[in-house]
This record gives structure tokens, sequence and C-alpha cells, in this order.
């Protein structure tokens, strides 16, 4: 008897590619494994798709941005002020998609400028540091891969921190404080697993959560991709070896 197929959901776009790269590799290592947008399939792994109602990992997330900050903020975790519509014009603002990756989306008005459309805007805050979370839940422990943004260059006036305006990612490691923030984050959102981007103000070592990933892109980086399939192997699939 054939082992049973696991189901990766995905919606077609940005969470879709990476959906089959994790599925390939699965493949590679002897698990029979698909990406699908079917709903009703028994799904394994929730990619990034709040449609889903049932599964074994990121069963019901909620993939809505504004949703996420919104239930965020009502559990008491730091979040960035956001406005869906008529936001107030006296500060720098960041106009967003709901729908994005690597921050491609991100457009930075000032005062003087047109409002542009937006499915919602935040405050622009002026963060000292800012940090890419990896962070995967387990019944008995919380894993993490953290990473700082970097930049070898003095940074630009309000800087967008991804690879496209320079930025490298240094793995570091996380205090307890952090560690404890990036728990809370994933419980509130109901996620077993997520990549978050968190700024820090080093004048308060002031920690807001800037948002939550349900679907972390896992292409062209070997790395991450490892780091999730053995984590969710080690969930769902008896007997998994780690891949080295």
């Amino acid at each position: 008897m054939q082992p049973m197929t696991k189901f990766i959901l995905a919606k077609k776009g940005w969470s879709w590619a990476s959906g089959k790269t994790l599925a390939k590799t699965f493949r590679a290592n002897k698990i029979r494994c698909l990406v699908t947008e079917n709903v009703r399939k028994n799904i394994a792994i929730n990619w990034g798709n709040s449609s889903c109602i049932k599964a074994s990992l990121n069963s019901c997330i909620t993939t809505n941005k504004f949703s996420q900050i919104r239930t965020l903020k009502e559990a008491g975790i730091p979040v960035l002020t956001m406005y869906r519509n008529n936001p107030p014009r006296e500060e720098v603002l960041v106009a967003r998609d709901m729908n994005h990756q690597a921050g491609k989306d991100i457009v930075l008005v000032r005062p003087e400028d047109n409002l542009p459309a937006a499915s919602y805007y935040t405050l622009f805050e002026n963060f000292n540091r800012e940090l890419r979370i990896h962070a995967f839940k387990t019944p008995d422990e919380l894993k993490t891969r953290a990473f700082k943004k970097v930049l070898e260059t003095e940074e630009k006036e309000f800087p967008i921190r991804n690879l496209d305006n320079g930025y490298l990612f240094k793995l570091v490691g996380l205090s307890q404080d952090l560690k404890d923030l990036v728990a809370n984050t994933l419980n509130a959102l109901n996620m077993d697993f997520g990549c978050m981007d968190i700024g820090i103000k080093n004048s308060e070592e002031k920690y807001t959560i800037i948002e939550v990933n349900s679907a972390p892109s896992l292409l062209n980086n070997e790395v991450s991709l490892k780091w999730y399939a053995n984590n969710i192997g080690g969930i769902i699939i008896p007997d998994w070896n780690i891949i080295e």
C-alpha cells in the first residue's frame, strides 16, 4: 500500500512557488507531496491560505495583514499603527498591499505627497534595527532562526530594509524577551510557524511587530528551505530523516 500523499495548500502567486519548492524537497526525500489550491483535500501544510479550515500545520490562520495587526493589538502585542482608509497626513506613512512579498509593494508617503491607493496604511516608524525571525512551534519547544538586517553603507533616509536596497541578513541569537514575543505572536495568530519582521528602537530596546508572514519565501534560499522542511517533516512525517 502506497503512503498517503501529503498536500501543501498554497495560493497561485507568491506563495505557490515556495509551496512547490517545499513539495519538491519532500519528494526528493521519498515523501509523496504535492501543492494544491483545493481546500477540500487532506491538507498537511497550509502555506499562506486563510481559506483553510483544517490542516496539520497552520490550520485556520489569518493571512489578512490588517486583521493580523488587529488581533495582535488585542492580545497586547506591540504593533504598527494601521489604517484602512483616511490616515492622518501630518506624519510619514507606509502604503501597503494586502498580498505582498519582500517589501516590493512598499510606498513611503510624506505629508506633501498625494496619497496613493492601498490596501492599508501604517505610520512610519524609524527603527534603529530590524530583525527577521523564522519561527516554528512544536509541542515541546520554540525553534527560531533570527537575522539582523544590515547595510554596509550609510542608511538612506526612510530606508526600506530588503535585498533590493542592499541589505544583507546576518544570523544572530535572541534574548529571552524576544523569544517570548515571538511565541506570543504565533499563539495569538494561531500559527505553528511563520516569519516575522520586528523593529527595534535602541533608546528603549522597544520591540514592534511590523508584519508576520505565513508563507515565507523559500526560493533561492537552500538553508531556510531545509530548515522548514526538517521542522515540518519532524512533525507530520513518521521516522523523518533529517536533511543535512
